[in-house]
C-alpha cells in the first residue's frame, strides 16, 4: 500500500477507491436473489380415515396452537392463520375436509435471510397437523 501512495496522487487514489467500491456494490446487487414468490404449489395432507370433519378441524387448531400460529378467521372449511417473528412472516389458509387437508401460503416474506426459515416453518406446520391427525385418530 506505501508503493500506492508514493507512486500515485491522491486524486487517483480516491478515484481507485471509488471504482473499487462501486464494483464491490454492483457485484454484490447481481448476486442478491430476486424477489421470490410464495410457493405455487399448495400442501396437501390426507386425512386417516374414520375421522369426523370436527376431529379434523380440532386437529388442526391443536396444530397450530402447538406452532404458535394466531388463527387470524374461521369460515366453514377453512383456517387463517398468522404467524411472525424475527425473520419468519406468514399467513396461511388451511382448507379440510374429512379426507384432506390443503396448506395455501396466502402471504411470504420474499427477503432471503428469511426464506429458508419460513420453508422450515411451513415443513413443520405440515408435520404437526400430520401428528396430531394421527394423534386424533389413535383415541377413537
Amino acid at each position: 500500500m506505501n508503493i500506492l501512495k508514493q507512486n500515485l496522487s491522491g486524486a487517483t487514489m480516491r478515484a481507485l477507491f471509488c471504482a473499487m467500491a462501486l464494483g464491490c456494490l454492483t457485484a454484490r446487487a447481481a448476486d442478491a436473489p430476486a424477489a421470490v414468490p410464495p410457493p405455487a404449489a399448495t400442501n396437501a395432507i390426507t386425512v386417516p380415515s374414520g375421522l369426523t370433519v370436527d376431529d379434523v378441524k380440532a386437529s388442526i387448531l391443536e396444530a397450530l396452537v402447538m406452532r404458535k400460529l394466531t388463527v387470524v378467521d374461521q369460515v366453514d372449511g377453512k383456517i387463517t392463520a398468522y404467524y411472525a417473528s424475527r425473520n419468519v412472516t406468514l399467513t396461511l389458509a388451511i382448507s379440510y375436509q374429512m379426507d384432506q387437508v390443503t396448506i395455501e401460503v396466502k402471504q411470504w416474506d420474499s427477503r432471503p435471510k428469511a426464506l429458508k426459515s419460513q420453508e422450515r416453518w411451513l415443513a413443520n406446520v405440515r408435520k404437526e397437523i400430520m401428528d396430531a391427525l394421527v394423534r386424533r385418530k389413535a383415541y377413537k
